[in-house]
């Protein structure tokens, strides 16, 4: 097998909303390329199981404490040592207020987060052997149309209506098999088939379905409540500010209990819910993360490629000279040829 030094990575997404800084991304561009440069705590196989990932071990008997112990001899790319202090000050990084990091609300249930001032998540701390305390959740990702409340014609009846409308109008099937080349798999629910529990039966999912009949009907039953006017507009990562009492209600009753059944059980009234209320639609999940490695044969092509990849530019400079200097000579070569294999064209002073 060739060195890795030869090894070229090649990943299918979309441009990164934000330098790659875990805590201020929220997007799937961006979070693509984090799952492949980063180790999380914990990872999910192909059947959804979870398994440890720099985590050790994850100790709960509450699913409110959690001890969390860091496997020993981890290393960053620079070569420092991977610790609980490394997460611990990563986490605390992402939950100030003064950082206004994306995805600070992740941090909402540790104890000293604040949304109004900076405050210190008092309920982490680091503890002998490399642990240390915390709530970690994993998470898989879709991709969705997300809106707003505050969007015109997109509230209270009319707005569940449109969104049903929109929803029933897109071709998830299509669209998967015919862009994205058969790398993502149409949505049937707001999660993913790789998350332990999931149903492909959430009552109320058939919104996922492609019916251009049914889209007409929605947004005509929409225009009688409010004539539709003015544009439509979509933008590349737009968040929400979707709440419902119930919903919250449930997911607190998930995070205080550690029966797995009763959690799935609860989560399948979460999916109820969000299906009425439809605050976001739900288009389609990864099935790959697109990673090839071609491994490429010591050729001057080869190197060159890799050299500007990795950004050298005296190697960069130098096989680019051979390379035009070869060009001359050959075209040199050949016109001096033609005077050989065709006697009519002869060279003057």
């Amino acid at each position: 097998m060739e060195p890795y030094a030869s090894a070229v990575v090649t990943t299918n997404g979309t441009e990164p909303q934000n330098p790659l800084i875990p805590t201020n991304t929220n997007e799937v561009g961006g979070g693509k390329v984090l799952d492949l440069i980063f180790e999380g705590l914990v990872y999910y196989d192909e059947k959804g199981a979870v398994h440890n990932g720099a985590a050790e071990s994850i100790d709960t008997t509450d699913s409110q404490n959690y001890t969390i112990k860091i496997k020993p001899g981890l290393k960053f790319s620079n070569g420092e040592p991977l610790t609980a202090k490394s997460f611990v000050d990563a986490w605390q990084y992402g939950a100030l207020l003064k950082n206004a990091q994306l995805s600070s609300y992740f941090f909402e249930p540790i104890e000293g987060f604040s949304y109004e001032k900076d405050s210190p998540l008092t309920g982490l701390k680091v503890v002998p052997n490399e642990t240390y305390a915390g709530d970690r959740k994993p998470a898989a990702i879709f991709q969705s149309f997300t809106f707003p409340k505050s969007m015109p014609h997109f509230q209270g009846e009319e707005g569940k209506l449109r969104r049903a409308a929109l929803s029933y109008a897109i071709n998830r099937d299509e669209i998967t098999k015919v862009i994205f080349q058969g790398t993502r798999t149409p949505a049937s629910d707001f999660t993913s088939p790789v998350i332990d529990g999931w149903s492909k039966d959430v009552p109320g999912n058939q919104v996922l379905t492609y019916d251009p009949a049914k889209a007409k009907e929605y947004w005509a039953k929409a225009d009688a409540i409010s004539k539709w006017d003015g544009t439509f507009k979509l933008a590349y990562n737009s968040d929400g500010d979707y709440s419902n009492p119930e919903v919250d209600a449930l997911l607190k009753k998930v995070a205080a209990t550690t029966d797995k059944e009763a959690q799935k059980a609860d989560y399948a009234k979460v999916q109820e819910i969000l299906f009425a209320d439809l605050p976001a639609i739900p288009l389609w999940c990864s099935n790959v993360v697109g990673v090839k490695l071609g491994w490429l044969k010591p050729t001057v092509g080869g190197t060159l490629f890799q050299a500007i990849v990795r950004g050298e530019a005296p190697t960069v400079v130098s096989l680019t000279t051979v390379l035009v200097l070869v060009y001359i000579f050959a075209n040199l070569l050949v016109d001096l040829l033609y005077a050989v294999l065709d006697p009519r064209i002869l060279y003057e002073n």
